[in-house]
């Protein structure tokens, strides 16, 4: 997670097998992304609405201005070539930096 420029988060998925290669997993066809803005942290995965699912293993998310300052969290879970969904990761947070 990168959280250096204003009002957005650049986001890095990795096999954690294989945390150092960019490539996804063999037989994975994209990263579903899960987020929650704001506090409380999510308890169940009702708490989160569903982004996308992305085919890159970087992608970028641009907040509004009056989001920052805000926590987000993220979960996310490998979906393969044959439309399963693996386990979800673990849970990770980022301030939106205004």
């Amino acid at each position: 997670m990168d959280t250096s420029q204003r009002l957005r988060h650049a986001i890095n998925f990795a096999d954690e097998a294989t945390p150092t290669r960019k490539a996804k997993p063999t037989g994975v066809r994209g990263v579903q992304l899960w987020r929650k803005i704001g506090d409380p942290a999510p308890v169940g995965e009702s708490d989160f609405e569903f982004l996308s699912e992305f085919t890159r293993a970087r992608m970028t998310l641009d907040y509004q201005m009056s989001q920052g300052g805000q926590t987000v969290y993220y979960q996310a879970r490998w979906v393969s070539t044959r439309g399963q969904t693996g386990p979800w990761g673990e849970l990770v947070s980022a301030t939106v930096v205004k």
